[in-house]
């Protein structure tokens, strides 16, 4: 460690308490605490361009009151140093983040950002430091009752409940898993920290006032009992002046490290009841405390056993579950993110008055499995997966150092090590010389037999009512309420004053480098193929991406074909049953997957089947044959697999509604007016869902599956529609291979031909009180409008000024935003878990007129939101990520050219063409269709008639 290190600290405040080298990250975490308050910063000494700031606190619920989730969203909401009413958002339209958010977890609170940026850096840090310990709503209680809940008067003069995090959470608790996970948690630590929904119940959001909030601040976010957080090329000097500069104005205080555990129910099972499970049928769920097998290599083993007998359908544990009949999925999976970690199956599609048969099959399931034995072999090949998947440290477009953050912080709080956290080497050493041992064996009977178990069975039926009870409306109550409500409006549309707005940091259009990442591609054609390769550093690591064009398919069969690809890696081969080749696959590669890609190529609609893989360059030799057993020697008419996997993915058709609603509501809404929405809808929006869900329940047409799935890869896996990737290393050996092994003969192919959808507003019944609401259109066909890089900019202007200000602060949904797809053409907006989405609709129709006065504005700032547009656009990337890019820009056909083109436009943006793109959005929306997704009553109480309700 230098010696320059310690001495910054020292004159900051800081004393460097322990520095330890992590060689995995080619990294030294530092620790050092604030010599006058006693906080601790974590700084992961390591090299990265994107630098990761974080302040947290230790924050561990006793209620169910969402209170450091309301304070979370509360805090953001203005400070002494920043007195605007959404320094947030502020930032937001003008930042170069790379992450910019606030975190509520069950045990602590946590705001990270980072950004490549040095300027934008210590700014975003300075606006997160200035919220936390000087936020506004200790004195202003319109905050809260934004953020949190309030009570107003309908149209009708009927007293509701509304508020952001209320409205959150009512969708939130409203999915099964979620009820599920909060019932169990209640079971199993009844009474402690983990037994409490740290985001809030609505009940309980209900009971929450102002002063607990401010009592809860002065209590909890107090430097004594926060953690920072610093990673990568941070100028150490500045940021921690910058920090040092607020924990001065603190004395030491108390730091409440108590994580209670609570007890387990003395009534360990529980029924419950939820609509989204079939009718006669009812999911489990079975949750073991395995407190006692807490260490690293532990939890680590029992990772490893997790995924060696219940990985895939032919998994031991999984197989015997599914082949009894007495359920249509199961899952098995260990949970090590608290302090108290547990292991949990799931159990669904379970014939109610059977339940009792499922429970014990799966005991008796585990305890043989235990007993004879783990496949040596499975239990290797899970370990080379899981330390290529630490190797390789690929986390996307997502920042790793926010991921970092995530694990030391966990650390922190649950009382680990947060550099045992991070190193590997010597832990999967350890793990694989206990290979030839009866460890695992030992460790998955310690987590099953004889610890505490508790259990969750729901059933078909209502919740309980999501109507949290209201005080009777009096007089008084009624004036009350109305007075409040014309006064946080007041507040709301109040501007902020120039003098405040001007003391939220913001960059110049020098402060930027603005540029478009080339990545290096050579395109070849060999024996019929394309052939792209991306030579760049990799690590070591090998990608191959292969796209089967399949653009000619029939429209009815577009379904089939994505199903095929979910249904694949499930299948034997001919060489291999599917736990062999599993095994094989983890072996010797990071991963075998296969999917479908949509595309745009000009005016024609594309639709590719993709296999991809990830491998170690030493591996080469062996992945040819891999890729080739898996395409063409899986046994594609082996139909009770098929079934299986049928009725997996329509059991679990709730679910992916609820969790994804708005981008199902998009992409309906989007299908009306362009081939790549309506090819989109059909191969993983709702027309797939019903599509399933027809499969699923007539036995003929999943009879016709084989069939259909060998017509499939027999005329479109050929070697004419055939384009190859590879990012890394070039192997010309290798793409020889590969192109070889793919037989040819196919027909040239043409454009997919799909019709669209009727254009027409739409609802969909989905187990949600409040709403999901997408308003499209398309600017190409109803406006005959290009796509142009200041689009970029008017969603920023959009989502963070216009809409958030009537349809988030004013009307209580927890999201919305402004689409233009450059590629399709589709335009419009989108609301998330929203209370009233025919205000947000009408909000939405508006939207382009105010926008166009906006631009013709004195004094308008628009450079601010060109700054933040660009900024976002400057995501983080990966070599496996920039590959892929590259790939779909190749098949789409759009060029370096072209995105150096959308950036200059954004760049050169004026307020004559922002007027001009508004009018392009007006037009196009004369013809704009909704789809909205929410529960039925819910639905109907807006007017909806029953019968033009989509129920799936």
């Amino acid at each position: 460690m230098k010696t320059e290190l310690y001495n910054i600290a020292q004159k900051h405040g800081f004393s460097v308490t322990t520095a330890r080298s992590i060689e995995e990250l080619e990294a030294t975490l530092v620790v050092m605490t604030h010599k006058r308050t006693a906080l601790p910063l974590y700084f992961l000494d390591r090299h990265d361009t994107n630098m990761t700031f974080a302040i947290g606190f230790r924050t561990a619920p006793t209620s169910d009151s969402g209170i450091f989730h309301i304070l979370e969203h509360s805090v953001l909401c203005g400070s002494r140093r920043f007195p605007v009413k959404d320094p947030f958002s502020e930032m937001l339209k003008s930042s170069v983040s790379t992450y910019l958010n606030a975190l509520t977890y069950p045990d602590r609170t946590v705001y990270p950002v980072s950004s490549k940026n040095g300027k934008a850096f210590l700014d975003l840090a300075e606006v997160y430091l200035d919220a936390v310990f000087h936020p506004l709503v200790l004195t202003e209680k319109n905050i809260f009752l934004q953020e949190g809940h309030r009570l107003e008067l309908d149209e009708d003069g009927n007293v509701y409940h509304t508020g952001v995090v209320y409205n959150e959470m009512q969708g939130a608790l409203a999915a099964v898993d979620d009820y599920a996970e909060l019932n169990v948690d209640r079971l199993m630590f009844s009474g402690g920290t983990y037994g409490y929904d740290s985001g809030g119940t609505p009940e309980g959001i209900a009971t929450l006032s102002h002063s607990d909030l401010v009592e809860a601040h002065k209590k909890y976010y107090h430097p004594t009992n926060g953690f920072i957080f610093l990673d990568g090329d941070v100028d150490l000097d500045r940021i921690l002046s910058l920090i040092n500069r607020y924990l001065d104005e603190f004395e030491k205080s108390e730091a409440y490290t108590a994580l209670p555990r609570g007890r387990v129910a003395e009534c360990p099972e529980m029924i419950g009841y939820h609509p989204d499970v079939p009718d006669g049928k009812c999911e489990i769920h079975i949750c073991n405390d395995i407190e006692s097998l807490s260490t690293r290599e532990q939890l680590s083993g029992l990772l490893l056993i997790e995924d060696a007998i219940c990985d895939a359908n032919s998994s031991p544990l999984k197989e015997r579950m599914l082949d009894s009949g007495l359920c249509e999925n199961f899952s098995f999976y260990v949970n090590t993110s608290s302090k108290y970690p547990t292991l949990n199956a799931y159990i669904s599609g379970v014939d109610e008055y059977r339940y009792s048969e499922a429970i014990e099959l799966y005991r008796d399931t585990v305890r043989r499995i235990a007993e004879s034995g783990i496949d040596r072999d499975a239990l290797t090949a899970s370990l080379n997966s899981f330390e290529f998947r630490a190797r390789e440290s690929d986390c996307g477009t997502f920042p790793k150092g926010i991921a970092l953050m995530s694990a030391v912080t966990e650390a922190i709080v649950t009382g680990r090590d947060p550099v045992e956290l991070l190193k590997y080497n010597d832990l999967y050493r350890d793990l694989r010389n206990k290979l030839s041992t009866e460890y695992f064996c030992d460790l998955l009977r310690a987590a099953t037999q004889g610890s505490k178990e508790v259990r969750l069975v729901i059933k078909h039926g209502d919740m309980p009512s999501g109507n949290v009870p209201t005080p009777p409306l009096t007089d008084e109550l009624a004036k009350r309420l109305r007075s409040e409500a014309d006064a946080l409006t007041r507040w709301q549309r109040t501007p902020d004053p120039d003098e405040a707005l001007a003391s939220v940091p913001v960059l110049k259009r020098e402060d930027l480098d603005p540029k478009i990442n080339k990545i290096p591609t050579k395109i070849s054609t060999r024996d019929g193929a394309t052939v792209l390769y991306h030579p760049i550093s990799t690590g070591g690591i090998s990608y191959v991406d292969i796209y089967f064009d399949c653009s000619d398919i029939n429209e009815d069969d577009l379904p089939y074909l994505s199903l095929l690809a979910t249904v694949y890696p499930e299948l034997h081969t001919r060489k291999h049953s599917s736990y062999e080749f599993s095994n094989l696959v983890k072996r010797h590669l990071g991963n075998l997957t296969t999917s479908t890609a949509a595309i745009k190529r000009g005016d024609e609609g594309r639709i590719f089947f993709t296999v991809k893989a990830s491998l170690l360059d030493t591996e080469k030799r062996v992945a040819p044959e891999l890729i080739r057993e898996l395409i063409f020697d899986s046994l594609l008419d082996d139909t009770d697999i098929v079934n299986t996997v049928i009725a997996q993915l329509a059991i679990n058709i709730p679910t992916r509604l609820n969790n994804g609603a708005h981008r199902y509501a998009i992409n309906r809404a989007a299908a009306r007016y362009d081939v790549l929405d309506a090819i989109k809808e059909r191969t993983s929006g709702i027309e797939f869902l019903r599509a399933l869900k027809r499969i699923s329940e007539d036995s003929e047409l999943r009879s016709r599956l084989p069939k259909k799935f060998e017509e499939i890869r027999t005329a479109f896996f050929r070697r004419e529609r055939l384009t190859v990737a590879f990012t890394g290393e070039e192997d010309e050996s290798l793409a020889s291979k590969l192109v070889e092994l793919i037989p040819s003969g196919a027909c040239p192919c043409g454009a997919c031909r799909v019709s669209l959808l009727p254009e027409r507003n739409e609802y969909v019944s989905i187990s949600s009180p409040v709403f999901f609401t997408a308003l499209m259109s398309n600017f190409k066909k109803c406006a005959g409008a290009e796509y142009h890089g200041g689009f970029s900019a008017v969603g920023t202007i959009m989502s963070l000024e216009l809409l958030w200000n009537k349809i988030r602060v004013e009307g209580g949904a927890y999201d919305t935003g402004f689409i233009a797809r450059a590629n399709s053409g589709g335009i419009g907006y989108y609301s998330y878990r929203d209370p009233s989405p025919i205000r947000s609709i009408d909000v939405f129709f508006g939207a382009a007129k105010e926008l166009e006065g906006l631009a013709k504005a004195d004094g308008f700032e628009l450079e601010k939101y060109i700054i933040g547009s660009v900024g976002s656009a400057d995501t983080v990337t990966t070599p496996r990520s920039d590959g892929a890019l590259e790939n779909i820009n190749y098949l789409s056909g759009i060029t370096y050219d072209d995105r150096v083109r959308y950036l200059s436009q954004l760049v050169e943006l004026t307020p004559e063409e922002l007027s001009r793109l508004a009018g392009i959005i007006a037009k196009s929306l004369t013809r704009g269709t909704t789809c909205i997704l929410g529960d039925k009553d819910a639905l109907t109480s807006l007017g909806v008639s029953e019968d033009s309700i989509i129920s799936i």
